[in-house]
This record gives structure tokens, sequence and C-alpha cells, in this order.
């Protein structure tokens, strides 16, 4: 019964999500040169270098809203926005700065954590950034400094008027690996932009931010931990659910193969080890995912040495029923590898 359940909030809410995002109505179609380099072999590899900490970084004070917030955006706000330059070459022309919000403890801050969201932030914006909020709240209340990113082409990084997401995955595959690439490149120089700022500093993703993260850990051994929610790491273009079913179809009518989404997918895959050791990452996985299946999550985890997982009794949207028992657990393991 819980399976049934799980999955049908998910096929529900995925349904809403692309009716929302207007993938149907506002898709963007690869160019025909990306692909004919991809099948002659001459499109990739993608960058996950290091750009090095910006040069420099701009940061505002938050003026803190007045009035009472709805219980799905517990958390107080962050102490700082904070915007530097992007490193190239960016996914889309008005995609060239990372933007982020800075959460900072009271106390003495011994460490920090680089969070990365879901696709389609601000799509359910209260209980998204509420949940952000409060997990960004839960490091600091053990003197963990939180940078909350805005992933490319979300948020504070979409062309005017544009909807928060839509161009990562509005059927040009080049785009969404591109963006993804980036994603993995702005995490490294606000990583080493917090380090000598904070000291420690791990890593905190969901879905979206879960693939980003298991992509650094394998280019990366800096991170003091790693968190990954619910990683979406399939490589195949067999596309289930009901999100990405709708890009599969996009894809297909452009004349993108499932060959050549595999070519493009295979640059995405995680390396065979955490360079930061296995021990110092959690995934937080679901049983009944349909947009991260359990069986391509166990694939990774029994390459990478087994590190530790926990399995919860839910879907992709369904995760969000157990938020405070998440929270705990990440935070919890985050402050074990600080320390």
């Amino acid at each position: 019964m819980q399976r049934v359940l799980a999955q049908a909030i998910d096929a529900g809410v995925l349904r809403w999500t692309v009716r929302r995002a207007q993938l149907r109505r506002r898709t963007l179609w690869p160019e025909a040169a990306s692909l004919d380099a991809l099948r002659a072999g001459a499109w990739g590899p993608l960058n996950f270098g290091d750009p090095g900490s910006p040069v420099e970084a701009e940061v505002e004070p938050v003026v803190a809203p007045r009035g009472p917030r709805l219980r799905s955006q517990r958390g107080a706000p962050a102490n700082y926005t904070f915007r530097f330059a992007s490193s190239e070459p960016v996914a889309q022309a008005h995609d060239r700065f990372v933007h982020g919000d800075l959460f900072l403890p009271e106390g003495k801050v011994r460490g920090a954590v680089v969070m990365v969201p879901g696709a389609f932030t601000g799509a359910h914006y209260g209980t998204e950034r509420g949940f952000y909020s409060r997990m960004a709240r839960g490091f600091n209340s053990l003197g963990i400094a939180a940078a909350l990113l805005d992933a490319p082409l979300h948020g504070r990084r979409v062309a005017p008027g544009e909807i928060s997401g839509h161009d990562l995955l509005h059927g040009d595959l080049f785009t969404y690996a591109l963006g993804i690439a980036q994603a993995v490149r702005d995490v490294r120089s606000t990583l080493g932009w917090l380090s000598a700022n904070y000291g420690p500093t791990g890593y905190w993703g969901i879905s979206l931010g879960g693939i980003v993260g298991a992509l650094l850990v394998s280019h990366d051994a800096r991170p003091a931990f790693a968190v990954l929610m619910q990683p979406p790491l399939r490589r195949r273009a067999g596309m289930g659910s009901a999100l990405t079913r709708v890009w599969h179809d996009q894809l297909s009518e452009s004349g993108v193969t499932d060959d050549d989404i595999n070519a493009v997918f295979g640059m995405l895959r995680p390396g065979t080890t955490p360079l930061c050791g296995s021990e110092r990452v959690l995934i937080q996985a679901s049983r009944w995912d349909t947009v991260s299946p359990a069986n391509e999550i166990e694939r990774v985890w029994e390459e990478w040495g087994r590190p530790t997982i926990s399995w919860w009794d839910h879907g992709h949207v369904s995760m969000f029923l157990s938020a405070d028992a998440l929270i705990a657990e990440a935070v919890g393991f985050g402050d074990a590898q600080i320390a």
C-alpha cells in the first residue's frame, strides 16, 4: 500500500511539474551540429575541472521578511546572498554567474557545507525552499556554515521571463550535460571559497544536486563529507517517470536516439571511487523512486565500496514527508565527519 501511495504521489506531482514548466510548449531542440559531432565522436568530454576559488565574490546582507511564514517555510532566512562569475563555457549566455544564499551559525563556525537543490526549484517554492532552509539551519545548529546554490539555469540564473529550471530539461540533451558539468565546476569553486573562510567543507545535494555531488566526489578529494539524497544515477534511456518520459519523448521527436542519449549519459557517469573516501559518503535513497531507481543507486553503491546508505519507504516526491528525519540524519553525518 505504501508503494502504491508513494508512486501515485510521484506521478501526480511530476505531471503537474511538467505542466507548470511548460515542457511541451517551450521546447528548444538540440543543434544539429552538436548531434553530428556526438555521432562522429567529436563532442565532449565534459569539463569537471576545478576553476579555483572565485577571484571576487559579491556578498550582500539579507533583510529578514516580516510577518508569519507557512509551516512549509519554517527556518530562518539566509544571512547573506552572494554572487561570483561562473567558469566558461556556460550552458547558456545568460547564466554567467553563480548565485547563492549563505546561512551562518550564531556562534563559532567550525566548517561549512555546499548545498545544491533539485531541478525546477521554484515550481514548489514554499515546500522546497523551506526544506532547504531547515537543512541549512540544521547544519548551522552544529556550527557549520551553509551555502545554498542556485543550480545552473535555475532561480536567479534564468533569462528574464523564463521558468526556473526549464532550460535544463527542455529537450536539449547537450544543454543538460553542459549544465551538469557547469554545476560541478561551480560547486568546486564554492568549496574552495568556503574552505578558505570556514575550514573543512562538505557537500549536500538532492536529486539534480545528487548527481552533481556524485560527480564532485568522483573528481575532487576535498569534501569533508558528501550527502547525496536521491541521486538520479541512471545511464539508460529507459525513462519511466512522469517527468523523464516527457523529456525522452521530446528528444526522440528532435531526432535524438537512445544511443545518443546513452552516449551523453556515459559522460555523466560517476567514477568508480569517491576520491574523498567512501566512508565520508552518505546516500539517502527511496525504495520506490521512479526518477532515481533503486537498482541504479545500488549499482553505484557497490562500485563505491558500499558507503553508508539509508533506504526510505518513499518515492521521489513523497520523500519530503520524512523531512525532519532526513535532516537529522544528514546533519548528524556531516557533523561526525567534520568532528
